[in-house]
């Protein structure tokens, strides 16, 4: 189980795996997708100490304190008209000094075909399985892919991550960087010339993940049956709802890691409260507001340079008077994919409309 000591392990076959899966040169294997983004920011930023990386404002407090943790001063973003985008100026902007992480959740693909660069990281931990409209899987696309094994995750196995990239430099970097930058398995050198850190994974994980990647295409597709099963259903009862497909997607395309179901805000609230009483559990679509929580309003200055500050400090201002949209239900996919558990949703669905119309 161990992956220090032998060459040809369960991490050697599932990495190989996941790059023909990806389409992609490289695929390496990390504790979790925290330390994939954490490892690519190290090396990014290269010897500059006033690095930023702006990355949309509603996600989990792990990706920003991942960014941190490599010396990167993480930025909020607000959204632009989609919720789920970044605006086009961040990707536009973006440079050595100013990288981006995009982030697909849910297994909606933010759409970056227009501004792919060396600067732009694709956090995938939400969406795999999830395709472009040309057909490239997410994480391929940007300098570097993130995905995720932890909760929630597509594929789980407890914890576990994975980095890919089409860079031999960058890859053969990460690789050194991951075993406490020790050379040997790459150069063949035991001297250590760099920062380095514990980026490696189990062989009980890596099988895990393995097992679960054979038949996961198979599960997917069940799960977008069932979802044009409930748009078909919302449409014939001309139900005052409908199921989110971003614009230039299809169903196909789509990872679904959870079913966005976009309604009206004069129902929004009413629809969470009573889809509760009738036994469907919904997920919050958007992830912390980070600019709510005290760490990123006040404390995070301490960690960062004058220059960091500065640029922090002026999004933190331009960022005051934005507000989520209130008309996405986030619905856990397990209702979806069995047609018996679809059946359970629907039901609660008409039932919980019928209750608020009266």
């Amino acid at each position: 189980w161990n992956t220090t000591y032998s060459l040809n392990t369960k991490v050697v076959e599932t990495e190989e795996n996941f790059s023909n899966y990806l389409d992609i040169k490289h695929c390496i294997l990390v504790p979790s997708g925290g330390v994939g983004i954490e490892i690519l920011m190290r090396l990014m930023k290269v010897n500059s100490s006033s690095v930023t990386c702006n990355h949309i404002r509603h996600i989990c407090p792990a990706t920003p304190f991942s960014i941190l943790r490599a010396g990167v001063a993480p930025i909020p973003t607000n959204p632009s008209r989609n919720p789920f985008y970044l605006p086009s100026s961040i990707f536009k902007e973006a440079s050595k000094d100013n990288l981006v992480l995009s982030s697909h959740l849910w297994g909606y693909p933010e759409d970056i075909r227009p501004y792919i660069s060396d600067y732009l990281i694709e956090d995938s931990c939400l969406s795999f399985e999830s395709y472009f409209p040309d057909g490239r899987h997410v994480g391929t696309l940007g300098k570097a892919g993130v995905f995720s094994f932890g909760c929630l995750k597509p594929i789980q196995a407890g914890e576990g991550g994975l980095i890919c990239t089409n860079d031999d430099s960058l890859a053969r970097e990460i690789r050194i960087m991951q075993n406490y930058a020790n050379e040997v398995k790459i150069t063949g050198s035991n001297d250590v010339k760099r920062f380095g850190l514990n980026g490696r994974i189990s062989c009980l994980s890596s099988a895990i993940i393995c097992e679960q990647l054979k038949n996961y295409k198979e599960y997917v597709n069940k799960v977008r049956k069932g979802v044009k099963n409930i748009k078909n259903e919302i449409e014939k009862r001309n139900l005052p709802l409908n199921v989110y497909i971003p614009k230039n997607y299809k169903i196909e395309d789509l990872g679904f890691s959870s079913v966005l179901i976009e309604v009206g805000p004069n129902i929004y609230k009413k629809l969470l409260i009573e889809l509760s009483k009738n036994g469907i559990e919904t997920i919050p679509t958007f992830f912390d507001d980070l600019f709510t929580l005290t760490y990123f309003q006040k404390d995070i200055l301490n960690e960062l340079n004058k220059k960091q500050k500065e640029i922090y400090l002026s999004n933190f201002l331009d960022s005051n008077k934005y507000r989520y949209p209130e008309r996405f239900i986030s619905i856990s996919r397990r209702w979806i994919a069995n047609s018996f558990m679809r059946k359970i949703f629907l039901n609660a669905l008409y039932k919980s409309l019928d209750t608020i119309s009266g």
